[in-house]
């Protein structure tokens, strides 16, 4: 069973109390306690920062950037609920929300985004390899 968290739209009179994160957070609670769901996913724009944090914050990952929804650029995010991947945060690597090529070098090399934040450079996506992956040509 896959369920799929959908837009969500804060007044620009509220913005900055978490409320997206806090109705996703729900939701996503919701889903892991009732154990009919297997995964969650979402897709979100690599340059919508509140979206990220919100959904990265609940505890899903960045697994593709692909297009998608009229040629635009999207990140696919899901989770596991019943078995979440562990990620090695120690060997973590930071990339600018706009670096397409190396994000897509880093998730073919079984590296996650899980969290995002902004300094002078830009936004950055942090992706820290899932531990126990193995690429396919890696399996006997």
């Amino acid at each position: 069973q896959v369920s799929q968290l959908e837009l969500s739209l804060v007044d620009p009179v509220l913005r900055g109390a978490k409320l997206q994160q806090k109705l996703a957070g729900t939701l996503a609670r919701r889903e892991e306690e009732r154990k009919t769901t297997k995964y969650l996913f979402c897709t979100a724009s690599p340059y919508n920062y509140a979206s990220i944090q919100t959904l990265t914050a609940i505890g899903l990952h960045i697994a593709k950037l692909c297009k998608m929804y009229y040629d635009w650029d999207r990140y696919v995010l899901y989770k596991d609920l019943t078995k979440p991947a562990q990620l090695d945060q120690a060997n973590s690597v930071s990339s600018l929300n706009t670096s397409f090529a190396e994000q897509q070098e880093l998730l073919s090399k079984g590296y996650r985004g899980y969290a995002i934040s902004r300094d002078h450079e830009g936004n950055k996506i942090m992706f820290a390899p899932i531990i126990g992956f193995k690429q396919l040509d890696e399996v006997g």
